[in-house]
């Protein structure tokens, strides 16, 4: 074999193994838009989870639960602090319901189902499996929150 013959070859594997792995990495890695829903989808998961924090904090002060989300718009309007926040895209509240004396619901609406594999291993409270669509998130009082239990 001449060394051009070899060359070839060569050449021709390292283009079969490019190739390969980009075709692989289309089935693997999802679209610029599907990327930005998950993100999107994410920051609900931390929003629900900052929401439930606004509602401890404020059934610790107050002994009840808020009767509704401008109630705790009103509280952190009073205590100069951040307002709950919104939906990413809409705007819109997230839906707050009081079942009992002792427990809640808060609901967002998904883009997607989240993933089977955890993307928040280190914060065990943001992972919440969940379907895409309107999905709800029941709680419960916490009677030993601190303050500092929350951001």
């Amino acid at each position: 074999m001449n060394r051009s013959n070899v060359m070839k070859g060569l050449a021709a594997a390292v283009t079969a193994v490019v190739v390969a792995s980009l075709i692989g990495a289309a089935f693997v890695l999802e679209s610029p838009m599907k990327q930005r829903e998950r993100r999107l989808d994410n920051r609900r998961l931390e929003d629900i989870w900052s929401i439930e924090g606004f509602i401890q904090r404020y059934a610790k002060k107050h002994g009840k639960l808020p009767q509704d989300m401008k109630a705790l718009e009103e509280e952190a309007l009073a205590a100069g602090t951040r307002r709950p926040p919104s939906d990413p895209v809409t705007q819109a509240p997230y839906e707050y319901k009081v079942l009992d004396e002792q427990s809640f619901q808060l609901c967002a609406v998904f883009s997607l189902p989240s993933r089977k594999e955890s993307d928040y291993s280190y914060y065990p409270r943001w992972e919440r499996a969940h379907d895409s669509g309107k999905q709800c998130f029941q709680y419960t009082l916490n009677k030993d929150t601190k303050d500092t239990d929350y951001y």
